[in-house]
């Protein structure tokens, strides 16, 4: 999402880069960009799925707190996994992987959330 990508990509990029082990041939060059938005497709639809069938409450502001817990949990999996299994970050990756996918999480919760409300 276009959330993911500012987070993601301007904002805490620069910073997880100087703790991130990098290793030649490890990224992709050019990085399949295609894929990379396809891959956003399951995340989003983990949000439309849960705000359509479990949220009652359908405001962008409740969106965005649910939406930001969702995003921090699936972000620490992801990074606690990531530290677990390979030798590529540290702890301050994983602290800012968090924030980063909970902003991001907020953002497509509370956007899925407006959309929904506006249809009562």
């Amino acid at each position: 999402t276009v959330s993911g990508a500012i987070t993601f990509g301007l904002i805490l990029n620069p910073f997880q880069a100087t703790h991130t082990i990098l290793y030649e041939g490890l990224m992709k060059d050019p990085e399949i960009y295609g894929l990379a938005i396809i891959a956003q497709i399951p995340f989003a639809l983990l949000f439309i799925y849960l705000f359509s069938n479990w949220r009652s409450e359908k405001s962008a502001s409740m969106g965005f707190i649910a939406g930001a817990i969702i995003g921090a949990l699936i972000g620490l999996c992801f990074a606690l996994m990531t530290l677990a299994q390979m030798n590529l970050i540290d702890w301050v990756v994983v602290v800012t992987d968090v924030v980063g996918h909970a902003v991001w999480g907020g953002f497509t919760g509370g956007s899925i959330a407006w959309v929904l409300g506006r249809k009562k």
